[in-house]
């Protein structure tokens, strides 16, 4: 299999519960998100400047398109490159208006790059305080959408895969996204 996977939706939804069981099953690698490694080693957000931030995101994103891109014979990779946009626009970067016009280029561009987005629902399990990540849902809720209304905007239809919210089960969650992928 050569598929291009990307799974993507706010903190806390199972992203990469499903990535690495997916990527294990269909014998492909799995692509982590590097922002969680660094929250893990001690970066603190709340201790940035909005230019340290910007630069973050920036070079998160390049880490993620650079591992994708250089993953020859498909993968599974926590995040796409929708959710760097949602997460600039979410950090109130919008105000940048040539940088978020290049961000929204390259995104445009680098989304050609995948096969299909799995994007899981915000709600059907419940968020940790795990010290990593927000446990406020109501703000993984604003990312969620903000998200969710890009990707309507930005991915082709083909290309989504929507998650359905009442299915919450790992095991579950996996056979559906098996069932769709062989469904294409």
């Amino acid at each position: 299999m050569h598929a291009r996977l990307a799974i993507s939706g706010s903190a806390g939804i199972g992203k990469t519960t499903l990535a690495m069981a997916l990527a294990e099953r269909l014998g492909l690698p799995y692509l982590e998100e590097s922002f969680r490694k660094r929250r893990e080693a001690g970066l603190d957000l709340h201790r940035l400047s909005p230019a340290q931030h910007r630069t973050l995101l920036t070079e998160l994103y390049g880490n993620a398109i650079g591992d994708a891109k250089a993953a020859s014979g498909g993968f599974v990779q926590d995040r796409c490159p929708l959710d760097y946009l949602a997460f600039w626009l979410h950090y109130g970067f919008w105000n940048e208006m040539e940088q978020s016009h290049q961000l929204y280029s390259r995104v445009q561009a680098d989304l050609e790059y995948y096969d299909t987005v799995i994007v899981l629902p915000w709600g059907a399990i419940e968020l940790e305080a795990d010290g990593i990540r927000t446990d406020n849902p109501w703000l993984q809720l604003k990312y969620q959408a903000l998200f969710e209304g890009l990707a309507h905007r930005l991915v082709p239809d083909g290309k989504l895969l929507w998650m359905p919210g009442e299915i919450k089960d790992e095991a579950a969650r996996l056979a559906f996204v098996l069932a769709s992928l062989d469904q294409r």
